[in-house]
């Protein structure tokens, strides 16, 4: 065998290699997107549980705000955020879109959307109790909370917030 054939047997070998590692390459970067794609998506959902967690406990103070202060802000806060996490009121990224909704932009499995929407069944029925006790209370709405408690023999000091001194 002759070198210049051997030199061409190295030249070949080494295009051969080349072009298999730029395949390899290729389909990394392939690989990577993906996976940068999947990081987000799953970053955008723990975003979205966080919010949602947020959402309830904050709409459980309202309640609570409105329910023992009788001012009118904490239920109008209240309405707005409901009808945030529903999709009537716009978020404010000017997005209307329900929870559910956008989930399902997400692309969640489907037996994960049947159990996130039964709780947000249960989530909507705990919004009815709530409203069932605003209800209680609107007509003592512009009223002073102590004087009402006074009246009655009740205290609220046990509900009004703690003054730290």
């Amino acid at each position: 065998m002759s070198i210049r054939y051997l030199l061409r047997a190295v030249f070949a070998a080494t295009i051969t290699l080349a072009a298999g590692l730029l395949i390899i390459i290729l389909m990394l970067k392939s690989g990577l997107s993906d996976s940068q794609q999947a990081a987000q998506q799953r970053y955008e959902l723990s975003h979205l549980a966080k919010l949602s967690s947020s959402n309830s406990i904050k709409l459980t103070e309202l309640a609570r705000q409105y329910v023992v202060t009788l001012q009118s802000k904490y239920k109008q806060q209240y309405f707005e955020l409901v009808g945030q996490i529903q999709g009537d009121i716009a978020w404010l990224n000017g997005e209307k879109k329900s929870y559910l909704a956008r989930l399902q932009a997400y692309n969640v499995d489907k037996s994960d959307l049947a159990l996130l929407a039964e709780s947000n069944e249960l989530s909507l029925k705990l919004v009815e109790t709530e409203e069932q006790a605003f209800a209680l209370v609107d007509h003592l709405v512009g009223q002073d909370p102590h004087v009402i408690s006074e009246k009655n023999g009740l205290t609220l000091s046990y509900y009004l917030p703690m003054k730290i001194t």
